[in-house]
């Protein structure tokens, strides 16, 4: 019974690491929850130019709702967008690849 004791007060503090929590470590080239700044929009406004192109009506971007990012040979954002196409409201979630020179790819669209 000791054992199992001490073995549960070893183990029960990186059970509580491993929850959500502020400081949170992410595993490398895992996508990480962020908060949108000035390259995140950049990303979202290239992907909207992108998608447009494609499209019959221009799209507007409304707003990022959400923003998780990845480190890679560059830096992928995943956003969900909240657009406007012909008038109507719509959302989309979007991959925009940011290469290591700065350029930007479009590599994923997806209306939701």
């Amino acid at each position: 019974m000791k054992t199992a004791t001490l073995l549960l007060a070893l183990l029960l503090p990186l059970s509580i690491q491993a929850g959500t929590q502020p400081g949170k470590k992410y595993p490398p080239g895992s996508w990480q929850p962020a908060n949108p700044d000035t390259s995140a929009e950049a990303a979202a406004r290239f992907a909207i130019e992108q998608k447009s192109r494609d499209s019959a009506t221009p799209l507007i971007l409304v707003r990022i709702v959400s923003l998780e990012r990845q480190v890679v040979a560059g830096l992928n954002y995943k956003l969900r967008l909240a657009v406007t196409e012909n008038s109507k409201p719509r959302e989309a979630l979007t991959t925009v690849w940011q290469k290591p020179d700065g350029s930007l790819t479009l590599t994923a669209w997806d209306w939701l």
